[in-house]
């Protein structure tokens, strides 16, 4: 459901708006494997996941995995967030008669969405921090490693900020949808009952 959502939300923002992006290397499958192998921090979460694998119980790894989801979204949105104010920022720079409705759209978006994200990702660190598992220093060094692994790839991409006229005001018009869209999942993302699900399962 959130792969989708975040597909659609891509969608919404960069279609028509300033936003683009280039991968530096094409998309084949010996590109593919040349980036894995540069990027150091893949082998750093496989090597974590796989001390993960022997560790945690069945009911751990069921949990971790309900969560994680959830996880990935929130750091979806955070990228998102981040690429937005810098392409609104450029477009303000190089628009002066846009910089008002620029300036005044980008500030609501960024507070509502932040605000939810912030509230979410408390949530995340306090459900793994309660008797969920029994390592979780270990569950936070694994999911930091996937941060570390996406930023060093969204750092590989080569952004292609568009700052025309039109590029900005379709910024402003894909902030509107992608915000409803964003939004609703967030303040509809749920955290798996673990402790009270009687029954030694993890429950979504």
């Amino acid at each position: 459901m959130y792969k989708f959502a975040l597909s659609l939300i891509i969608v919404l923002i960069m279609t028509g708006s300033a936003l683009a992006a280039d991968p530096v290397k094409k998309d084949d499958s010996a590109s593919q494997q040349e980036m894995k192998d540069e990027n150091p921090y893949i082998k750093v979460m496989n090597d974590k996941a796989k001390k993960l694998a022997d560790s945690l119980t069945e009911k751990e790894a069921k949990t971790l995995g309900l969560i994680r989801e959830n996880f990935g979204f929130l750091h979806s949105v955070d990228i998102a967030r981040k690429s937005v104010k810098e392409a609104a920022t450029l477009c303000m720079k190089e628009n002066s008669s846009l910089k008002k409705a620029m300036k005044t759209r980008h500030q609501s978006w960024d507070t509502k969405i932040g605000d939810i994200l912030v509230k979410q990702e408390k949530n995340l660190h306090d459900f793994i921090s309660k008797d969920n598992f029994s390592d979780p220093a270990q569950i936070e060094d694994y999911l930091g490693s996937i941060d570390d692994m996406a930023e060093y790839a969204e750092n590989k991409i080569q952004k292609n900020i568009v700052t025309t006229p039109e590029a900005c005001k379709g910024l402003i018009d894909s902030m509107d949808h992608s915000e409803e869209v964003i939004v609703r999942i967030l303040e509809g993302m749920t955290w798996p009952d673990v402790k009270n699900s009687g029954n030694g399962e993890a429950t979504p």
